[in-house]
């Protein structure tokens, strides 16, 4: 069936996804120890969907092997893998091919994170030196997926359930949660302290009707806050740059795009905290819908992984702060001043 294929599909991209970030994160601490790993799980990835059963990795045999990792002697391939995207790594990979035991060999490289776009130079220079299409040599997680993708539904079934399941990833909800949450703050540079960790929660349903959110919005509320204890609770640097980046930034605007389209001009707007926004919002009772559904947007847009185990993570991230009442307004935001 069309829909267990793409089900299956879906589920091996959203692991690849979790990978890439946790190891971005191992990268960031400077432990390597996954990337060693991930040689090893992708070249049984890449036997069973390539059929190479000869695909070795070539360390076990000559430790620290120069550019090269895996190896099929058969298909003639050499494969480097490497989180690294410089034109300078490239280059020292393709080296490889200058060896005369890989003559007539191909070579690939795998990125485990990103994957690079090299600049006209840098291809105008491999083609010189080395007679390849340097885009010919990437082999990333999109490349991987349209050979996944070519299999039948047979193997694209066995496949995940050998490589791409909770048997064998063995990453919990909570911890992919802490990752997504990670992965985010760490592409932020906002210092400020945020320092506001009374967690006095607002009855959330009585203020789902405040804002007026309607059933696209709160359909996704009631699985959402069973974990945004998880958010909650991370790291307080993490939770301060995620604060920043949600809160200060993503959903200020989104508050001001609306508040200008409900009629309110700049002078109206003296004081652009979202405390003082929302209290303006809730003057008005505005409708937050699309408030709220503009700031899942955006966060979607950034995060690495997205879902996970019918988990949308955007979802949890924003009712965090909707829980404590830093997005959206309150009833009695009503008879403040804002």
């Amino acid at each position: 069936m069309a829909h267990n294929r793409k089900r299956s599909v879906d589920n091996i991209s959203h692991y690849l996804s979790v990978l890439k970030a946790d190891l971005e994160q191992h990268q960031n601490l400077n432990d390597l120890s996954l990337n060693i790993a991930a040689e090893n799980f992708f070249r049984d990835v890449l036997r069973f969907v390539r059929k190479w059963p000869d695909l070795e990795n070539l360390n076990f045999f000559e430790p620290c092997a120069k550019s090269v990792d895996l190896i099929s002697e058969r298909q003639q391939t050499i494969i480097q893998v490497t989180s690294t995207t410089t034109s300078t790594k490239l280059l020292a990979s393709l080296e490889a091919l200058k060896d005369s035991k890989y003559e007539n060999y191909t070579i690939e490289i795998l990125y485990l994170i990103d994957t690079p776009s090299f600049s006209k130079p840098t291809k105008t220079l491999v083609q010189e030196e080395f007679g390849i299409n340097c885009d010919g040599v990437i082999l990333g997680r999109k490349q991987l997926l349209k050979e996944i993708e070519n299999l039948d539904e047979n193997e694209i079934a066995e496949l995940e359930y050998n490589y791409f399941s909770d048997k064998t990833m063995r990453y919990t909800d909570n911890t992919v949660l802490q990752i997504a949450c990670k992965n985010l703050v760490d592409k932020m540079t906002y210092t400020n302290l945020y320092s506001e960790r009374n967690y006095e929660l607002d009855d959330t349903l009585l203020k789902i009707s405040t804002n007026k959110l309607d059933e696209s919005v709160v359909k996704y509320s009631n699985l959402a806050l069973d974990y945004t204890w998880i958010v909650l609770g991370i790291d307080d640097k993490d939770l301060t740059k995620l604060h920043e980046f949600v809160v200060k930034n993503v959903y200020v605007n989104a508050v001001l795009e609306k508040l200008h389209r409900s009629g309110f001009t700049a002078s109206d707007i003296s004081d652009r905290s979202h405390k003082s926004l929302n209290r303006l919002c809730a003057k008005s009772e505005l409708d937050m819908t699309d408030v709220i559904k503009s700031v899942h947007a955006k966060i979607r847009e950034e995060l690495t992984i997205k879902d996970f185990n019918e988990i949308h993570i955007p979802w949890v991230i924003l009712f965090s702060f909707f829980e404590i009442c830093d997005i959206g307004y309150l009833t009695e935001d009503k008879y403040a001043n804002a």
